[in-house]
């Protein structure tokens, strides 16, 4: 990647996203614009930017515990106990549960785009499934909270200052060339229609099959269709 170098903000910038070849004498170089926002402007929506995050964070955690203990009792049947590191983490229930949600888009996204019916229905599943299991979820919170009292204050600060590194990370304008290429337009595809077969011929990069994506578009603000 190639850049003009770096301008003030409010001023614009070109880069150099990638370069593509058809042939030895056809080749395209393709560019986007960058727009760095007034420095005041940054500071007064920073907060804004943040708190949004936190509950866009807490909608995920919420989400992917819901699913991530029905996971739980649906292996502990087939396979009976499951082991202490798995069951006893939060943690890891979410990352179980947000792949459940991952599925169940990619299905669900064949026939609906990733619009709000599919939010409100996915996000109102998980919610039962979290009352359904109550119990569960209060004794892994309980155990949850025990353990990080074990842990003690220092492994709090820690933590706290990892997740303020991790938030403010988070609010920053997108710096990945490939946000503004592709990931962007493809979370729009998915917002607005189900799956469009020959989607790639457009540009190759929007056939890619990235679960990440629909997670992203899953929860990223959509509008019904």
């Amino acid at each position: 990647m190639v850049s003009d170098g770096r301008l003030p903000y409010g001023a614009a910038r070109f880069v150099t996203a990638q370069t593509y070849c058809a042939g030895p004498a056809s080749c395209t170089v393709q560019r986007y614009l960058i727009l760095h926002p007034p420095v005041g402007s940054v500071r007064a929506n920073c907060l804004s930017h943040m708190l949004l995050i936190i509950v866009f964070w807490a909608w995920a955690a919420g989400v992917g515990l819901g699913f991530g203990l029905g996971l739980e009792k649906l292996l502990k049947r087939i396979w009976g106990p499951l082991p202490c590191l798995l069951k006893d983490s939060p943690e890891l229930l979410i990352v179980g549960g947000l792949s459940v949600l991952a599925w169940l888009v990619a299905i669900l996204s064949f026939a609906l785009p990733v619009a709000l019916p599919m939010q409100l229905g996915l996000s109102a599943l998980s919610s039962v499934l979290l009352v359904t299991n109550r119990v569960r979820l209060r004794l892994l919170l309980l155990t949850y909270g025990g353990s990080w009292q074990e842990a003690g204050a220092l492994a709090g600060l820690l933590a706290g200052a990892l997740v303020v590194l991790i938030l403010t990370h988070a609010a920053q304008p997108p710096t990945f060339p490939d946000s503004a290429l592709y990931h962007a337009q493809f979370i729009q595809w998915m917002h607005r229609y189900p799956l469009v077969p020959g989607l790639g011929n457009l540009r190759g990069q929007l056939a890619f099959n990235s679960h990440a994506h629909l997670l992203t578009a899953f929860f990223s603000p959509a509008t019904p269709t």
